[in-house]
């Protein structure tokens, strides 16, 4: 589990935010936040403590502004509430991502009978569905004058006729005589790359991944879908192949070989 920190800043009206991140293997030691901040802020923000608990099954945040321990599993979402003074203040919100996370692939709308599609790549904020999908003669349909407003990993708001909906996946939305509801057929993964010291963000095939556990084919599915995303993340894309190698998979077992030529040849002193 990875953990996003934000540090919102409101001076006069002038609102910032400063983003970090943090490794899962520091939330297990135990990690104070604010000592990610600019020093500016050492004596502004208090302490906030987060760390790993009951054996990696939750996340305990202690500080002077509110204490509380989330499950490891859910995607929360924690907030200091305002510090400092009426001009000039801020704010600390800590998110709780876990490894992996389902997305939505696409946005179904129904009205009478009838069902339009959209693919998430359609769907970008300030897009109108009308003109996503206009009639075959480029006019617009009428019951489809609906305005994305916001297009995230695990919802979408909408709007129509001075109405606000937000659809989360796997919960439909009726609004007057439309039913608005997200599919999902993939995951999210992420991974914290120990080198460039960020995570790092694969959507794959879910299927795939629940597959991928003990079928040395479906394993090897999701390792050949992270390099297609991520050619230069090897190391780790290696560790999925190794998996799928694990499992009997003969063209993992192939590519960790080259790999591994590969890899050594780098440090070798005549190469």
């Amino acid at each position: 589990m990875i953990l996003f920190v934000t540090l919102e800043t409101d001076a006069l009206g002038t609102v910032s935010r400063d983003h970090y991140s943090v490794s899962p293997d520091a939330v297990d030691r135990g990690i104070y936040v604010n000592a990610l901040f600019p020093e500016s802020y050492g004596d502004f923000v208090k302490a906030i403590r987060v760390q790993t608990v009951d054996e990696g099954a939750a996340v305990q945040i202690t500080s002077e502004y509110g204490s509380c321990k989330y499950s490891a599993y859910e995607h929360a979402q924690w907030e200091s509430g305002s510090i400092g003074l009426s001009y000039a203040s801020c704010k600390v919100f800590i998110s709780l991502v876990p490894k992996y996370m389902p997305t939505w692939d696409i946005l179904t709308v129904k009205h009478e009978g009838a069902t339009m599609v959209f693919q998430r790549e359609d769907i970008v904020a300030g897009a109108h569905l009308g003109t996503v999908r206009p009639r075959v003669d480029g006019s617009q349909i009428p019951w489809l004058d609906t305005r994305v407003e916001f297009a995230g990993d695990d919802r979408v708001m909408l709007s129509a006729s001075e109405r606000i909906m937000v659809v989360l996946g796997g919960e439909p939305v009726v609004s007057g005589e439309e039913t608005y509801e997200l599919c999902s057929f993939s995951t999210i993964v992420y991974e914290w790359d120990d080198l460039e010291n960020k995570p790092v963000k694969f959507v794959v095939d879910t299927q795939d991944l629940t597959a991928s556990a003990d079928d040395a084919e479906a394993a090897l599915r999701v390792a050949d879908s992270i390099e297609e995303q991520q050619p230069e993340m090897l190391e780790i894309v290696a560790r999925y192949m190794e998996h799928a190698a694990d499992l009997g998979s003969a063209e993992a077992l192939a590519w960790l070989r080259d790999y591994h030529e590969v890899d050594d040849s780098r440090h070798h002193p005549y190469v």
